[in-house]
């Protein structure tokens, strides 16, 4: 009792701007159902019918104090005195510190009799009512130049934003909130995406948590860049400070799902146009090498290129040698062996047969495998070489 006594008294002289310039507060205290029925009795006087929901949002300091302090929605309240006592006492408060800064929200229920306030555990359910924002927008005396730069940025004064970032980074290049808040600002008002860029992974470079990733995200969603978008969202989901961004992140979840959407159907695409590349390829091998030799391997592959290319030929040639010797010849079956430089020896033996025998007119290549393959009459070898002029198949 003794405490909502001292907060009405003290909320009296921040209504009358008469309670002076606050110290960042030192102790933990958060909103109390006391500070909201002190607001709806000041506000309820001459208004009988304050009544409507409404989301109040609050900045949340790595230390746990809140530096600024709006509402979201909620304009059905119809009340600038209920709006301006409930985030003047918000910013007076302090709640459990954190990995990094974030926000965090108040749902606001009023009625006839009262106002009641739970916490808010995801993205505000009705829309963002842009001039009741800017209008709520309350700051601490003791909030620095990146605090209020975050402040007109959430509530899309960004001209406000891009200044007061801008100047913070002309003292202090490396601070790494005042990177993000540039990146995001210029990300949302329209403005150089390639500066944007660099000062979001600038950020992240710096200091690499959901924070900053979330800032790179989003000029990766402006740029139409899906796969940065979506990489640097997964990191984001599992840096340390991800609970604590949980709500800035619930913003960008179905706009990642849709990129990463796009990206499957793009990797789909790729894949059936690689399959069907390498259907046409193998249907144009298969054409033109209808043994299969280039399934093949090894001697297995170096027989069956001379068999496609000069087995017919080998049984040409023997026919012309009966008919210029007498003698029977016939090509019977390739061997092969190992030569020099990696090359395949491959034989195909021609032989006389009957009671006249002729000489042996075996023909061999010296093969050679490779992106090319490479069949050549092995140390001159006539019947090959004569096979290879006349009676080859692949030319």
């Amino acid at each position: 009792m003794m405490r909502a006594a001292r907060t009405s008294a003290c909320l009296a002289l921040i209504l009358a701007a008469a309670c002076g310039p606050k110290p960042r507060p030192a102790t933990l205290r958060d909103l109390q159902g006391t500070d909201v029925s002190v607001c709806y009795t000041h506000a309820a006087i001459g208004n009988n019918h304050l009544a409507g929901d409404g989301t109040m949002m609050m900045i949340v300091d790595t230390d746990g104090a809140i530096p600024a302090a709006w509402f979201h929605d909620g304009s059905k309240i119809d009340s600038p005195q209920f709006f301006r006592c409930m985030t003047a006492l918000s910013v007076e408060n302090k709640i459990e510190s954190s990995k990094t800064d974030h926000i965090f929200g108040w749902m606001v229920s009023c009625q006839q009799g009262g106002c009641g306030i739970h916490a808010l555990n995801t993205l505000p359910p009705a829309p963002f009512e842009e001039a009741l924002a800017q209008d709520s927008l309350t700051f601490a005396d003791w909030a620095d130049s990146s605090d209020k730069g975050w402040g007109y940025y959430y509530v899309h004064k960004y001209s406000d934003a891009e200044a007061t970032f801008s100047s913070v980074l002309t003292t202090k290049p490396d601070d790494v909130r005042a990177l993000r808040g540039l990146a995001q600002t210029l990300v949302e008002s329209g403005g150089d995406l390639k500066r944007a860029r660099t000062a979001a992974e600038k950020a992240v470079t710096l200091a690499k948590n959901a924070a900053s990733l979330e800032a790179l995200v989003r000029v990766c969603i402006k740029a139409g860049d899906d796969e940065c978008a979506v990489k640097n969202f997964v990191d984001a989901t599992k840096s340390e400070d991800v609970k604590d961004r949980s709500l800035d992140l619930a913003q960008l979840n179905d706009i990642v799902k849709a990129a990463n959407g796009r990206l499957d159907a793009a990797d789909k695409s790729r894949q059936a146009d690689m399959e069907k590349a390498k259907a046409e390829a193998e249907a144009k091998m298969a054409k033109a090498d209808p043994l299969g030799c280039y399934k093949m391997t090894g001697p297995d592959q170096a027989k069956c290129y001379v068999k496609r290319c000069f087995e017919a030929g080998a049984q040409a040639y023997a026919q012309q040698l009966t008919k210029a010797s007498g003698s029977a010849y016939s090509a019977g079956e390739m061997s092969s062996a190992a030569g020099v430089g990696g090359a395949t020896i491959v034989t195909i033996p021609i032989r006389s047969s009957g009671k006249k025998k002729g000489q042996n007119m075996d023909a061999s290549w010296a093969v050679v495998l490779g992106d090319n393959v490479d069949m050549k009459p092995y140390k001159e070898n006539l019947p090959a070489y004569n096979i290879s002029k006349d009676h080859n198949a692949c030319k």
